[in-house]
């Protein structure tokens, strides 16, 4: 870390010509050294209010695929426009190489997928301000992190190398309230047949990549059997639209599950799964469990 001093007051005050060597003889402080560290002291503990949260520097840039640079945080969108802002880099350590990285890392993990912690950036030298909520998964970056965030309140503008301090508060863990839907065929399923269609009776999200899903089966397919998992808006069961998929490989009998992005049903919405289609002959006795988080 860079000290903010121009000189240390070890080095000011020490008590030999050569720090350390008697025989350079005794040393005298010197009244401009002094003068020098007690303005830096002061101007320190003038600003000590602001310091709050973790201490960063704003930058204007706007591309979240670069690291922002230790000790810097941006948008997506310049200020001073926050409230039109989705995403946030943050690099790993904050300006007096602190590191943050598990503590961002932390925020997408809450009960509530929708709201998953707040984010407060304040300006330290003035009365300027932006609120966000952490609404999706970060992406972990190899030094930095982007957060995906809404737009909460705010006011004012944060210029290029501006000093902010910024407070998170996570909602709660990762886990918390599940909803398990088991769907289970009792010999081959037939070519594209509903399995499963049935509305939620609360809200929830299936979660990217339909992680903490398991799905097994009797007798493994001789070729790829894939089948579909759908959101269909209430009371519209023909509507339904496939975001993830149950897919058992050629000869495996345990299945894997994909869903590009987390998948929020409010309630009434159907759940719909449906068989391959055309269906495997070989394929029997396919058993598998969808895991969703109550919202």
């Amino acid at each position: 870390m860079v000290s903010p001093f121009t000189r240390l007051g070890a080095l000011i005050w020490r008590d030999y010509a050569t720090d350390g060597v008697p025989a350079s003889g005794k040393y005298e402080p010197q009244k401009p050294y002094i003068r020098t560290w007690a303005s830096e002291m002061e101007a320190l503990l003038s600003d000590a209010p602001t310091r709050v949260g973790a201490q960063y520097k704003f930058s204007t840039a706007t591309d979240m695929d670069v690291d922002p640079g230790d000790g810097y945080i941006r948008f997506n969108l310049t200020s001073p426009s926050p409230e039109g802002v989705t995403e946030i880099a943050i690099s790993d350590i904050d300006k007096f190489d602190l590191s943050m990285r598990n503590f961002w890392a932390s925020l997408d993990d809450s009960t509530t997928l929708s709201n998953r912690a707040t984010v407060i950036i304040r300006d330290a030298d003035s009365d300027f301000s932006a609120i966000f909520r952490v609404n999706a998964a970060s992406v972990l970056e190899s030094t930095w992190t982007r957060l995906q965030v809404d737009w909460v309140d705010g006011s004012g503008i944060f210029v290029n190398d501006a000093d902010l301090g910024i407070v998170a508060f996570p909602t709660g863990d990762e886990g918390g309230t599940k909803i398990a839907i088991s769907v289970f065929d009792t010999g081959g399923p037939v070519g594209g047949e509903p399995l499963w269609r049935a509305p939620l009776p609360q809200a929830a999200t299936f979660l990217a990549g339909l992680t903490e899903s398991f799905g097994y089966c009797v007798t493994a397919p001789t070729a790829e059997a894939v089948f579909s998992i759908r959101r269909a808006p209430a009371a519209t069961p023909n509507a339904a639209v496939e975001f993830g998929t149950v897919t058992f490989a050629a000869g495996a009998f345990t299945a894997t599950f994909a869903a590009s992005a987390d998948r929020a049903f409010v309630a009434g919405d159907i759940l719909e799964v449906v068989a391959p289609n055309p269906a495997d002959a070989t394929l029997d006795k396919p058993t598998f469990t969808l895991v969703g988080h109550l919202s």
